[in-house]
């Protein structure tokens, strides 16, 4: 998926790609996504991103660019979840 997904982001789509590769990491929960969050790139995806991002050794931005992206496509090494 090209972009770059950021907070505000509203195409669901992807985001709910995101959110999903999240969860299945460990990073998000389905209770983070409660009350009509999935599919919407709010403070809890970003949040979610950001420490992907840093167990992934990636720049910490919060935003889904390339990197990111190759990331969550399984194509650095496996990322540990948060403890």
């Amino acid at each position: 998926m090209g972009g770059v997904w950021a907070r505000g982001t509203t195409v669901q789509g992807p985001v709910k790609v995101i959110q999903d590769r999240l969860i299945a990491e460990g990073f998000m929960s389905q209770d983070d996504l409660a009350g009509g969050g999935y599919g919407v790139f709010g403070p809890k995806t970003e949040k979610a991103v950001k420490a992907f991002q840093e167990a992934s050794g990636l720049s910490t931005d919060g935003e889904v660019g390339p990197d990111t992206w190759a990331a969550l496509e399984g194509e650095y090494e496996p990322v540990a979840p948060p403890k």
